[in-house]
C-alpha cells in the first residue's frame, strides 16, 4: 500500500512539474511574441532545472524560445556564446527525433552571428594593419578566436588568431594557438576556385571546379583560376620558434625548429628561423653556417649574400671570401647600398695598421713618406670608388651626411682639391 502512495505520488510530481514547464514555456513564447526579450528570457529560465526531463518536443521549443531571447534580433551582442550554445542543442534535439521544425531558422542566425564578428574581425585587422595599431589587431585575433570557438569545423580562424597574436606581440598566446593547431592536424591545405564576373568584373569564389567551369561555360564568369594553397605546418613551426625567440626561450625554440628540420631538411624559411635563433644566442659560426646552408637553397638571393660577406668579414678570417659574397649581392642588386658600403670597409681593413706604422715611422720622415706613398694613398684610393658609389645610391639623408665627411676626409687626406 505504501508503494502505490509514493508511486503515486511521484507521479503527481512529475505531472506537476510537466504542467509548470509547459506553462513556463508558454509565457516565454508569449512574450517572445511581443518582442518583449527580456520577460521571455526571465520565464524560460524558470524550466531550466526542469527541461531535462521533458520530451523532445517540449526540449526544441524551450531551447529555440531561449535562444531567441538571448539573440533578441541581434540587439544584444555580450549573450552571443550562450545563444550559440542553446541554437546547437536545439539542433542535436531535432537531430535526435528526426524533426526539422526550427533548425534551419536557427542555423541562418547562427551564420549570421558568425558573419557579423567575423567582419568586425576583419575591420581590426584592417584598422590594425594601417596605423599599425597593436591593439586593433589584438581585437582581430579575438574575434578570429571567437569564430573558432563557435564554429571548430573551420580551423582557419584559429589560425588566422595565432598569427595576429604574433603580430600583436602576444606571444604566449600565439603560441598556445599554433600548438593547438599542430595537435589538431592542421596543414591549411586548400584548393580555391575563383573567375572574374562578366557583368561587374568582380571575382567570385566557387566551392568547386565543376560549379566554377559551369560559370564559365554559362558565360557568367571568366578566367577560371585553380589555387592549391600549400601546407602551413613549416610556418606555425616557424613561427613558433620566432615566439619562443621573443620571449627570451631561445633554447625552446632551436629545439622545435630543429624537430621540424628532421622532416624538412631543405626548408628555407625554417634555416633561416634556426640561424636567427643562433644569432639570438650569440652563436656567430653556427649563425654564419646555417646561412651558407641556406644560399645553397637559394642561391640568388642578395641580402642571403650580404649577410655572409658581412659576416665572414666580421671574423676578419677571410676577406676574399667576404668580398666574393658582397659583389654577388651588389650584383643581383646593384643599388645595395650597404654592400658598397662593406666593400670600401674590406678595402680599408689594413688602414689602422697602415697608420700604427706610420705613428712609430713619426721622426724618420723618409719612410713616413714612403709608408703613406706606397701604402696609405693607395689603400684609400681603392676603397673610395665604394664609398662614391654608396654616396650616389643613398636616400637616406643621415647616412649620406656620414658618406659626404666620409669621403671629404679622405680626399683631404691624399691633397685633392675635390670635395662633396
Amino acid at each position: 500500500m505504501n508503494t502505490k502512495i509514493a508511486t503515486l505520488a511521484v507521479s503527481m510530481l512529475m505531472t506537476m512539474s510537466t504542467i509548470a514547464q509547459k506553462n513556463e514555456v508558454k509565457a516565454a513564447e508569449k512574450a517572445l511574441k511581443k518582442k518583449d526579450y527580456a520577460t521571455a528570457l526571465t520565464e524560460i529560465t524558470k524550466a531550466d532545472e526542469l527541461i531535462s526531463n521533458a520530451d523532445e518536443k517540449l526540449k526544441a521549443k524551450y531551447y529555440y524560445i531561449k535562444g531567441m531571447a538571448l539573440y533578441a534580433e541581434g540587439s544584444d551582442n555580450s549573450n552571443l556564446d550562450e545563444t550559440i550554445t542553446t541554437f546547437n542543442k536545439l539542433k542535436e534535439v531535432e537531430k535526435a527525433s528526426n524533426v526539422s521544425k526550427y533548425s534551419n531558422e536557427v542555423t541562418l542566425i547562427i551564420d549570421t552571428i558568425i558573419e557579423k564578428i567575423t567582419s568586425g574581425a576583419r575591420a581590426a585587422y584592417t584598422d590594425g594593419l594601417k596605423t599599425n595599431d597593436i591593439a586593433k589587431l589584438s581585437e582581430a585575433a579575438n574575434g578570429f578566436e571567437k569564430v573558432y570557438s563557435l564554429k571548430k569545423s573551420d580551423t582557419l580562424n584559429l589560425y588566422n588568431s595565432a598569427v595576429l597574436n604574433q603580430s600583436a606581440k602576444n606571444y604566449e598566446k600565439s603560441n598556445n594557438q599554433f600548438k593547438k593547431l599542430i595537435e589538431l592536424g592542421y596543414t591549411g591545405i586548400s584548393t580555391t576556385y575563383t573567375a572574374t564576373s562578366t557583368v561587374n568584373d568582380q571575382l567570385i569564389g566557387y566551392n568547386s571546379s565543376s560549379e566554377m567551369m559551369q560559370a564559365v561555360k554559362m558565360e557568367l564568369a571568366r578566367d577560371p583560376k585553380t589555387t592549391v594553397i600549400e601546407s602551413k605546418y613549416n610556418d606555425m613551426v616557424r613561427n613558433i620558434g620566432t615566439n619562443y625567440s621573443k620571449l627570451g626561450e631561445n633554447e625552446k625554440a632551436l629545439e622545435f625548429v630543429l624537430k621540424a628540420k628532421e622532416s624538412f631538411p631543405n626548408d628555407y624559411n625554417l634555416l633561416i628561423t634556426e640561424g636567427t635563433i643562433y644569432f639570438n644566442m650569440g652563436d656567430r659560426a653556427k649563425y654564419l653556417a646555417t646561412l651558407q646552408e641556406a644560399i645553397e637553397l637559394k642561391p640568388n638571393d642578395p641580402q642571403l649574400h650580404y649577410f655572409v660577406g658581412t659576416l665572414i668579414f666580421e671574423t676578419g678570417e677571410n676577406l676574399d671570401k667576404a668580398q666574393t659574397h658582397l659583389e654577388k649581392a651588389i650584383e643581383l642588386k646593384p643599388d645595395y647600398v650597404d654592400a658598397y658600403m662593406n666593400l670600401g670597409a674590406i678595402a680599408m681593413n689594413d688602414v689602422a695598421a697602415i697608420e700604427e706604422e706610420m705613428s712609430q715611422n713619426a721622426s724618420n720622415f723618409k719612410k713616413y713618406d714612403e709608408i703613406v706613398k706606397n701604402k696609405r694613398n693607395p689603400t684609400i684610393l681603392k676603397a673610395i670608388p665604394f664609398y662614391e658609389k654608396a654616396y650616389e645610391l643613398s636616400s637616406d639623408e643621415e647616412q649620406k651626411e656620414g658618406l659626404r665627411k666620409q669621403l671629404n676626409s679622405y680626399f683631404e687626406a691624399l691633397n685633392m682639391e675635390k670635395r662633396i
